[in-house]
């Protein structure tokens, strides 16, 4: 409401625009990895995403959290360029959102994508990630490149650093999973070494690792400082060890 809310107060409302449903890996929890999409594969025509563009701007809608992406990989999109700048102009020019949010595999991303992430209005990038090792990266997320994925996040982390921004804040995600509880910790280790500096682990309350580390409660897509670490457990319908991936 607008008294919870504030500027931004339309029930918090975010709203995930789906550029494209279509996805390069065939990660074992997905719907892409067994086939099993009830609906349709395709991508947005950016024509489309500029008609609900429009109608943001002209009914002054103020969100919560904006995001062009849902169940697949944005960045195949041929044309997530326009889209980006697109969004990037509800944000800056039209004040249209709080929160100007995307999530990735991050397989995809060209030096161009990184360039163009770096410097856009996103408040954070979200990797889904849910691996420290490349052993395990390639039973969960199959098709992906571990190396190649560090090195983007790395790469983004650097242009972020010359462009002097703290945004968008690099999100790293850890869905526990039987194929990756052994390494619950070493992921944290391992994107810390690197500078990222935020983190979502989903998993519930009990079988949370981070007893020693502080947990800030918040969004389940944070915009809290990039200067603290961020550990999620979700309660109760989380993915765990003890759960179905599809569930």
């Amino acid at each position: 409401d607008e008294k919870s809310g504030g500027e931004y107060g339309l029930s918090r409302v975010a709203m995930f625009v789906e550029p494209t449903n279509l996805c390069n890996l065939r990660c074992i929890m997905c719907n892409h990895g067994d086939n099993s999409f009830k609906r349709g594969l395709g991508v947005m025509k950016f024509k489309d995403f500029q008609k609900i563009s429009s109608e943001i701007k002209s009914e002054n809608i103020k969100l919560w959290e904006f995001a062009p992406f849902w169940l697949g990989e944005t960045f195949i999109h041929p044309q997530i360029g326009d889209f980006i700048k697109e969004t990037n102009i509800l944000k800056d020019e039209y004040n249209a959102m709080k929160h100007y949010n995307i999530h990735t595999n991050g397989a995809n991303l060209s030096p161009k994508h990184i360039k163009m992430i770096a410097e856009s209005s996103m408040n954070s990038i979200l990797f889904s990630i849910d691996a420290a090792t490349e052993e395990t990266y390639k039973k969960i997320r199959r098709g992906g490149n571990f190396n190649k994925l560090v090195n983007s996040v790395e790469e983004l982390n650097k242009i972020k650093k010359e462009l002097k921004k703290n945004y968008p804040a690099i999100i790293t995600q850890f869905i526990l999973m039987d194929e990756n509880e052994h390494e619950i910790r070493d992921f944290y280790e391992f994107w810390k070494k690197r500078g990222i500096k935020k983190l979502i682990y989903a998993a519930t309350e009990k079988d949370n690792p981070f007893k020693d580390v502080n947990i800030e409660h918040d969004l389940l897509f944070p915009q809290t400082p990039v200067d603290s670490v961020f550990i999620k457990s979700l309660e109760p319908n989380a993915l765990t060890k003890s759960q179905t991936h599809r569930e």
